[in-house]
């Protein structure tokens, strides 16, 4: 009943403002922001800063989410730079905030990548370039440029992501010297992802420098769905490790 009326061009205005004040239903809310008889100025004027947080964390009306750019002192800019519904005009005005917080936020928006001049604003900014790799929706050349960043909190969020390109995160585990707690992440979030053949490299790599083979890359491998071409050399490696659970998870191995 109540979307029908919010959909009534003919509804009273004081009906349509009742309705938008006492709502949280995103649905019915962008039915009475499109209606003709009721502005979107007239909605938030009837609602609550609260009621105008919750509209700006879960709405996915693009007209209500640009009208609360800036809104109240820029009192809901932050949950607009992370409700990636937020229309991709509106990025770059979010952008200009003095809140590293909301900038943060906004680099792990989805829609960024239609934006390549706010791609290449944040690349620029240490700060918001590891929040930037966690952004799953990245393109190839950008997730390139971030796996070989000198920063090392860049490089783990990046290796955190679970949509970096296998061969980029191959690339990563091969390089000489990368830190070990990377790797570990690398491992754990995305080692079913990589090839057996370049898990098993990063095993004879730890064991030709005396290293033990981490628990992640021993879990990475031994849970990996190919290892039936798993290399008997490298299974008694994992057999013999000095981490009991290493030991013991090798003997619960189907090969």
């Amino acid at each position: 009943v109540l979307k029908s009326v919010a959909e009534n061009p003919s509804a009273d205005q004081d009906l349509l403002k009742t309705i938008a004040a006492s709502n949280t239903d995103q649905q019915l809310l962008g039915c009475v922001a499109r209606n003709s008889n009721c502005s979107v100025d007239e909605i938030f004027s009837a609602s609550n800063k609260r009621h105008r947080m919750t509209i700006a964390t879960f709405s996915n009306d693009p007209v209500i989410l640009s009208n609360l750019v800036g809104m109240d002192g820029g009192s809901y800019d932050d949950h607009l730079a992370a409700n990636d519904n937020t229309p991709v005009d509106v990025l770059p005005s979010l952008a200009k905030s003095e809140d590293e917080e909301i900038r943060y936020a906004l680099a792990q928006h989805r829609n960024i990548t239609t934006c390549t001049p706010l791609i290449e604003e944040l690349l620029q900014d240490e700060d918001k370039k590891s929040g930037l790799a966690y952004n799953e929706s990245l393109p190839f050349h950008i997730f390139q440029l971030l796996s070989v960043d000198g920063n090392d909190d860049v490089r783990e969020n990046l290796a955190c992501n679970v949509q970096v390109p296998p061969e980029i995160l191959e690339r990563m585990v091969a390089v000489d010297g990368e830190s070990n707690y990377i790797l570990d992440d690398i491992y754990v979030y995305n080692g079913h992802r990589l090839s057996i053949t370049a898990l098993e490299a990063a095993c004879r790599r730890d064991l030709a420098s005396e290293e033990e083979i981490s628990m992640a890359l021993a879990s990475a491998v031994l849970n990996h769905d190919d290892t039936r071409n798993l290399s008997a050399e490298i299974l008694a490696a994992l057999a013999n490790n000095p981490k009991e659970d290493v030991r013991v998870q090798t003997l619960q191995h189907p090969c």
